[in-house]
């Protein structure tokens, strides 16, 4: 006879907005954070993101690329962080520049990249 199932509170799911204007890595990013075991809403734009973020529940990581469109990553990270300020920030971006801090991961990346610098941004 099975154990009770556990409840929400045994387990706690890290929740990911991912933003990339690129709808190919996009969709391939969302299906290895998936896959990964983590919950992950993805948006094409700065402008989007930011209005999913005023109207749902909040979230732990923002996975956004550098440069886009609308808004780049930077100032859409420091936007989020006028919402949520607990939330953790990974960027992304095929323009490598070496000088860089924080956390980062250059594209392309491997399926292993991507879900090790998520796994490190999650531990304490």
């Amino acid at each position: 006879m099975a154990g009770p199932s556990p409840s929400p509170e045994d387990y706690c799911v890290e929740r990911i907005l991912l933003v990339d204007d690129n709808g190919v890595v996009r969709g391939i990013a969302r299906e290895i954070i998936a896959d990964a075991g983590y919950e992950v809403t993805d948006v094409a734009s700065a402008a989007e993101a930011l209005a999913w973020a005023r109207q749902h529940e909040s979230f732990d990581i923002l996975i956004t690329d550098l440069v886009m469109p609308d808004v780049d990553g930077l100032d859409l990270a420091a936007a989020m962080k006028g919402i949520n300020r607990s939330v953790r920030v990974l960027y992304t971006s095929g323009y490598v520049d070496m000088s860089w801090t924080g956390s980062f991961l250059a594209k392309p990346y491997t399926r292993a990249e991507l879900v090790k610098a998520i796994d490190e941004l999650v531990a304490p």
